[in-house]
């Protein structure tokens, strides 16, 4: 079995030795706990078929860095989708040792899902790693991991599975992914078999079919209620931090505490405003560039 992983090098000509025909596109999202800042792309080889992997920036904490993730993930995908180039699967991946940012969970798979869509559920792997250092712990704590999966799946998770998502757990080997690869080669069979067309996610259509920008898709929508209702729960504590200061204007911890919340609410203006005001226009230089010259050479193999 062939089963080759390297990384998509930078110069045109390595980029070109490593792209095959009718080369598979598959998505990794993730939350915070996935490390990644930019969109990085790797290639790797599997059962004579070439895999194009797309490493997204995992979602964060706030409302702002996944505003910006969001933008740049909207970009890239719109990009794709303009040239008539599909995923053919795509992983969420979570840690299932992450407990830090838990409360965040709900709102990170909410935007995933209405970044894929119910139509691009049956693309998508839910995926939980770790569970090689999972497998060393103390078997309570083992017990607790799986009772977090489990919460998920009747939880953050159950809507995506009813709309065709499946779970997998990964135990940081490759043979742990290959039912994913199986099933997107699969996929494509059954597809050519019945002479179906591939189908884009729900934000590739609604920025590029339906000419929505990023705060008009379903996706954009979210943030842009969370911005709301953050900036409402700013205003509170301004207006209550000032009346505090009339009573005592020279309370250093209260001047210091408003300036803060000032501070705050410029950047959740500026976040809101940024998001409203994107439209696509392609992703970055450098990216864009590699991007492009991957889909030149598919386009020139079929």
């Amino acid at each position: 079995m062939e089963f080759n992983e390297t990384e998509i090098p930078a110069s045109d000509v390595e980029i070109l030795q490593s792209i095959k025909k009718d080369s598979f596109l598959v998505i990794l999202f993730g939350i915070t706990g996935v490390d990644t800042k930019a969109i990085d792309f790797h290639h790797l080889d599997y059962r004579n078929e070439s895999f194009i992997f797309i490493d997204t920036p995992g979602f964060e904490d706030s409302v702002n860095q996944n505003s910006d993730i969001l933008q740049m993930i909207a970009d890239f995908l719109a990009t794709s989708y303009e040239h008539n180039r599909y995923p053919d699967a795509v992983i969420y991946a979570f840690k299932i040792t992450e407990t830090r940012f838990m409360k965040n969970a709900r709102k990170n798979s909410e935007l995933f899902e209405e970044l894929c869509g119910p139509g691009g559920m049956r693309l998508v792997t839910l995926l939980t790693t770790m569970w090689d250092v999972a497998g060393e712990v103390h078997p309570n704590t083992k017990a607790a991991f799986e009772a977090r999966e489990e919460s998920f799946i009747q939880g953050y998770w159950r809507d995506m599975i009813r709309s065709g998502a499946e779970t997998c757990r990964s135990w940081n080997t490759k043979d742990s992914l290959l039912p994913i690869l199986d099933q997107a080669i699969a996929r494509r069979a059954a597809r050519k078999r019945e002479g179906q067309k591939p189908h884009g996610l729900q934000i590739q259509e609604e920025i590029i079919r339906k000419k929505r920008s990023l705060v008009e898709t379903r996706a954009g929508s979210l943030l842009a209620e969370e911005f709301r209702i953050k900036a409402e729960f700013l205003e509170k504590q301004r207006q209550r931090l000032s009346k505090n200061l009339e009573k005592d204007p020279s309370n250093e911890r209260l001047v210091g505490r408003l300036a803060t919340v000032q501070e705050e609410i410029r950047d959740n203006e500026e976040g809101a405003e940024k998001l409203k005001g994107w439209t696509w226009r392609g992703i970055g230089a450098t990216v864009v560039a590699a991007f492009m010259l991957i889909i030149a050479i598919l386009a020139n193999s079929e």
